[in-house]
């Protein structure tokens, strides 16, 4: 069945231009022909032509003046010269426009506050710690051709599809642009491959999962570091908790709620007892182990050591539902390749401690891990909460309450690596303290899986800057991205005949006017092409920029190239992958 016809808009200044090409033709073709009639003539001193081209070409029609055949020569001469200056202005012409994609016509529509986007382009105009560089690559603005960059005190959500360049276009210059630290997640190895040796200082690679090839850890890291309170322990069992529940799975209002607050207080007993993380996994198996109580009551938590004894002394069928929620959010304690990144071997392999990662000058911690059988998640999410909340302690405790060197957070595929809920209320306080966070998702629903619809929301309003990087079909939020861009005025033309005599047509009437239409409606930012994204700013317009990979990227492709001959700058030599260091005091830069 064919959709409905429409009726195409005519437009009156199609016939003024169909006339005025035809004209020029007409101009062309006559002038040509007189001038090579006027060079036979100077060269062969054939018959010279009327002087008047108009009077020759009368005289031409009615016979009184004879073409000569060496006027044809110079007319091909004419034409092939044409033919080649054609060229010579067409073939860039083409290029350019194949270069140039519908939205750039369309990004000439949205608002423009130059005083405002100075904030973003010019790093003079930087708010603060401009001394520390441009700021973090974004894009570079198609109207005027200046990169656009977050500054130091703005924190980001990018939301684009596979294959749309994220890792090589913002990704990875973002973490080559970082002045300090840098914490980077991803599940693929290849942020990691890009960036490793080009970065200044220590390289740590957290790959439990083995993505990166990683056979054997080259160092551990207890996540009871992060245990050493009340708050904080139950901060790490919620991590643990979400990272094991199936996105979108219901809470148990009894269950779930006891079973954290017993993990909470089992990860404190064995971070005041001194005992590593697994331990915690040996009491759950058995469900009346009293050693957690005697560490609680030891460190002086009588109150938890209370209630941990309750749990034990609950009805067997309670506590084993209990007791079992419990366990299967630590089920990956049991799996030897993951236990081996968070236990002391004994071997000198040295101890990843965040605390004192981030007082180093220049290092870089890059944490893998995917989804699916033998996940991760749990780990790589705890291990994020507490770069995260370390950084934000660190830049409380420092002068202006900020970190001296801000530290850059690339959280790539953030919502498999790190299902923390209270991500989204923390989001916008981490600029404040020189915590530059970008957080990419490949869609606006993975936000919604792992943080429900609210938190997504909040996430995004708490971003100083949100871009749209296409490839997502979901109309729902293209649709609010299209109304952010806003409205413009199209003029329209509608036609109108006049009825004349005997049933005749008459006078046509044209009648301009406007319509109110989206600057980029959903149509054409689902089909948002691969080398643009919409960036959304804090105080001003939206713009549209066009990704630049890093390896066009001057200084990008300068810090890979000076470590071209496998020296990274000022990094120790890489250690081989499955063997410990030869210092067990110092991190060690993994292949």
């Amino acid at each position: 069945m064919n959709g409905p016809r429409r009726t195409p808009r005519h437009n009156p200044n199609a016939d003024a231009l169909t006339v005025f090409g035809l004209l020029l033709i007409v101009v062309l073709v006559v002038g040509g022909a007189w001038a090579a009639a006027e060079l036979a003539h100077l060269a062969e001193h054939t018959a010279a032509p009327e002087r008047n081209p108009v009077q020759w070409l009368s005289a031409l029609a009615k016979g009184a003046w004879h073409w000569p055949s060496a006027a044809t020569w110079w007319a091909a001469g004419e034409a092939a010269v044409v033919l080649v200056l054609a060229l010579v202005i067409a073939v860039p012409v083409m290029r350019w426009q194949a270069k140039r994609v519908y939205v750039d016509s369309r990004a000439r529509l949205l608002g423009r506050d130059r005083p405002s986007l100075r904030r973003y382009m010019d790093p003079k105009a930087a708010p603060v710690a401009a001394e520390h560089g441009a700021g973090l690559q974004i894009g570079r603005d198609v109207l005027s051709g200046r990169m656009v960059r977050a500054t130091w005190e703005d924190t980001m959500v990018v939301i684009a599809g596979a294959r749309m360049g994220k890792t090589t276009s913002m990704a990875v210059p973002q973490v080559l642009d970082a002045p300090g630290v840098v914490y980077a997640t991803s599940n693929k190895r290849d942020l990691y491959d890009s960036t490793a040796r080009a970065r200044k200082g220590d390289v740590w690679l957290f790959d439990p999962q083995g993505i990166a090839g990683t056979e054997q850890p080259s160092f551990w890291w207890d996540p009871l570091d992060a245990c050493r309170t009340i708050a904080a322990a139950r901060r790490t069992a919620d991590v643990f908790a979400t990272a094991s529940r199936p996105p979108n799975a219901s809470r148990d209002a009894y269950f779930d709620p006891a079973s954290e607050e017993l993990l909470a207080s089992y990860l404190l007993a064995a971070a005041a007892g001194g005992e590593p993380v697994t331990a915690v996994h040996a009491w759950l198996a058995n469900s009346r182990d009293e050693t957690p109580v005697h560490h609680l009551r030891a460190a002086g938590h009588d109150a938890l050591a209370d209630a941990a004894d309750a749990t034990m002394r609950l009805p067997d069928r309670q506590l084993a539902g209990v007791v079992g929620t419990a366990a299967k959010v630590v089920a990956w304690m049991a799996d030897p390749r993951l236990r081996a990144w968070v236990t002391d071997p004994g071997d000198g392999r040295p101890r990843l401690d965040v605390a004192t990662l981030l007082g180093s000058r220049h290092a870089t911690l890059h944490s893998l891990s995917k989804e699916g059988e033998g996940s991760a998640g749990a780990l790589t999410g705890a291990l994020t909460t507490t770069f995260l909340t370390e950084a934000e302690r660190v830049g409380q405790a420092s002068p202006a309450g900020r970190l001296p060197v801000p530290v850059v957070a690339v959280l790539d595929e953030v919502a498999n690596v790190c299902r923390w809920r209270d991500l989204p209320d923390r989001y916008s306080h981490y600029g404040s303290r020189g915590i530059i966070c970008a957080c990419y998702l490949q869609s606006w629903s993975q936000g919604v899986d792992c943080w429900g619809r609210e938190g997504m929301r909040k996430l995004w309003g708490a971003a100083n800057i949100r871009v749209y990087g296409g490839g997502t079909h979901e109309a729902e939020f293209l649709e609010d991205v299209s109304r952010i861009c806003g409205d413009w005025d199209a003029p329209a033309t509608s036609l109108s005949t006049a009825r004349g005599g005997n049933g005749t047509a008459g006078a046509r009437t044209y009648t301009a006017s406007t319509k109110r239409e989206r600057i980029l409606d959903v149509s054409t930012l689902g089909a948002l092409p691969a080398s643009r994204a919409v960036v959304m700013l804090s105080g001003t317009y939206p713009l549209v920029v066009r990704k630049v990979a890093w390896h066009h990227n001057k200084a990008h492709k300068k810090a890979m190239a000076e470590d071209a001959d496998g020296a990274a700058l000022g990094t120790p030599a890489p250690v081989e992958l499955g063997r410990p260091p030869a210092q067990a005091s110092a991190p060690a830069q993994v292949a």
